[in-house]
């Protein structure tokens, strides 16, 4: 009896600390969804809905410490976000605004359940037998474009806070096509030009085999960490530290 004893009390010694870390983990994580959505929600108004929506998460690839969050509100999506975990803690990665998230169009991908999801920034893609189609808008990419590893990054975590939003909705009297002009250098000259002037973003991704054009429709300063907000199937905000990664912004 004391032998049974001593193994049940063994077993419970085990068992809670692992339960507790693993509520420590879930609490800390949700955290910091609601304290970005606040945030949010507080210096840009559009954003309202990601405080009185309901969310969901799922993870992006075995191993990748990613996750996408979706919001929802009377069923339809209303904007999403993509969660990193460093060894600094939780960072927002990218987020965004509209019914078309990130891995959302079922009706556009064929066999949707069936394909594996590939999170790397504005290369993110559906992946099915060698073929990869774009996770925002479901168009299939070219044979010569191949899965990227991810290097977008972010300082975000909870304690920083939302300092300053602008939104500038893309002139819908102005020609739509892109045009590349003078480049601009600088995070500042960006916020500066964006306010009298068109801004486009050209990205050249999956190493220049896939050329994309983005109006530049908006920006969110994140204590010193600048995220910018593309035209992209609705509001897609990315950091700006990345975006020069991968492409150039344009007056």
């Amino acid at each position: 009896m004391k032998k049974w004893l001593g193994i049940c009390l063994l077993w419970a010694f085990l068992i809670i600390p692992w339960t507790g870390q693993a509520e420590t983990w879930r609490d800390s994580f949700q955290q910091h969804i609601k304290q970005w959505a606040a945030e949010l929600a507080q210096q840009d108004p559009r954003f309202a809905s990601f405080t009185e929506a309901v969310y969901t998460y799922e993870g992006l690839g075995p191993n990748s410490k990613q996750w996408l969050i979706t919001f929802s509100k009377d069923e339809v999506n209303v904007g999403y976000m993509v969660v990193g975990e460093d060894p600094s803690g939780f960072v927002l990665l990218e987020y965004g605004l509209g019914e078309y998230v990130l891995f959302d169009q079922l009706g556009m991908v064929p066999n949707t359940l069936q394909l594996e999801k590939h999170y790397a920034g504005l290369e993110s893609v559906w992946v099915e037998e060698g073929r990869i189609y774009d996770a925002k808008s479901g168009e299939q990419y070219p044979g010569e474009a191949a899965i990227v590893p991810p290097i977008i990054t972010s300082r975000i975590g909870i304690e920083t806070s939302l300092a300053s939003a602008s939104h500038h909705p893309p002139d819908m009297l102005v020609e739509p096509w892109i045009k590349p002009g003078e480049v601009i250098q600088e995070d500042s000259q960006l916020k500066e030009r964006m306010a009298n002037s068109e801004i486009s973003f050209i990205a050249r991704l999956f190493q220049n085999t896939v050329i994309a054009p983005f109006k530049v429709v908006g920006y969110h300063q994140w204590g010193e960490e600048l995220f910018v907000e593309l035209d992209d199937y609705g509001s897609r905000y990315i950091p700006y530290q990345y975006a020069v990664k991968v492409g150039g912004f344009y007056q």
